[in-house]
């Protein structure tokens, strides 16, 4: 029989194997972390995966690209659109792809469309590009001249879809948002190289006085036309005194009457022409109103003709002025948009 001393000993030496087995592995093993799982620290936060600093700015296009691409945009020596050729040799999104389909959708009456990405009528003579690499694609500022005269500032704005570098929309360089070309009304990016508008010009000398004028016979004013951006007046002999007033609406008043007449736009500019005769029409072999499908302009509409002085109102998309050439027998307005303050 064990004594009471025994069996205190035998109970202490159970309780030190219990310690040794314990310690040589007998409690419970951890599970291996796999590679890319959540790490969760000591205090039960869970900490998410860090980022290697070269993924920042992925989506980022190269300059190299972004000039391909301008130049893939604007064809040849004209720079011709690529969409004139179809989509497949065009690089832009499906988005985009919509919206050219819609702009280039034939009118039910009056001029063609504009060529969107220009937003102009006519082939430009010389194009050049600078880059822009952002976080999430890139610019392509584009430079479009026009003989010496005027030229257009385009940005591509270029984007990362289905690992391909596509354009997503343009804007008028410095325009912002308000020059996109999913604007309800498009803003033309065209303007002169010149910081000045044309403001008024003198009688050319073979034009002649009022008095010299004939009181019968065909009228000094040959005819008038719209094409784009562009209103054009074609008179008998020589050209008149003209001037130019901008406005930042697209209401004005006929002059004999009074009578108060809005055009589609929210701007406008009226053209007065003088120096004719005072006794009879000038403007009876001419349409009275001329609409255009230009970037800028919209609308062309004669509000006068008496005592010798021809006006014409025009209605513009955005504010704008006008820079003049006169040619033989021929002034052709050309309307360009000014900044907006």
């Amino acid at each position: 029989m064990l004594t009471r001393t025994h069996t205190a000993l035998f109970a202490v030496l159970a309780a030190l194997v219990l310690i040794l087995m314990a310690a040589c592995g007998g409690g419970q093993s951890t599970a291996p972390t796999q590679a890319g799982s959540t790490a969760v620290s000591g205090s039960g936060v869970t900490q998410a995966p860090s980022h290697s600093s070269d993924q920042l700015g992925s989506a980022a296009v190269s300059a190299v690209e972004l000039e391909r691409i301008a130049h893939q945009v604007f064809q040849g020596s004209h720079a011709e659109e690529c969409y004139a050729r179809g989509r497949s040799t065009c690089p832009v999104t499906d988005r985009l792809a919509a919206r050219l389909s819609q702009l280039t959708a034939p009118p039910a009456s009056g001029p063609g469309p504009v060529a969107p990405f220009c937003r102009c009528q006519n082939g430009a003579t010389s194009m050049s590009v600078t880059t822009e690499p952002t976080r999430d694609g890139g610019i392509a500022h584009v430079t479009l001249n026009y003989g010496s005269s005027f030229q257009s500032k385009i940005d591509l704005i270029v984007v990362r879809a289905d690992s391909r570098a596509l354009v997503d929309d343009t804007q008028c360089t410095g325009g912002g948002q308000s020059t996109s070309l999913y604007a309800a009304q498009l803003t033309g990016c065209t303007a002169p190289m010149s910081a000045s508008c044309t403001g008024s010009g003198p009688a050319s000398a073979s034009f002649g006085s009022p008095e010299s004028l004939p009181q019968s016979g065909p009228p000094p004013i040959a005819s008038a036309s719209v094409s784009g951006d562009s209103f054009t007046v074609n008179f008998r002999s020589g050209t008149p005194q003209f001037e130019v007033t901008r406005q930042s609406t697209a209401s004005f008043t006929r002059d004999a009457s009074g009578q108060p007449i809005t055009l589609p736009g929210s701007a406008g500019v009226k053209i007065t022409l003088r120096g004719f005769r005072g006794d009879r029409s000038n403007l009876s072999s001419v349409p009275q109103s001329m609409s255009s499908t230009g970037s800028l302009l919209r609308q062309v509409t004669a509000i006068g003709d008496s005592e010798g002085v021809v006006s014409w109102a025009a209605g513009l998309s955005s504010p704008g002025c006008t820079n003049v050439t006169a040619s033989g027998s021929t002034l052709t307005f050309h309307f360009v948009p000014m900044a907006q303050n």
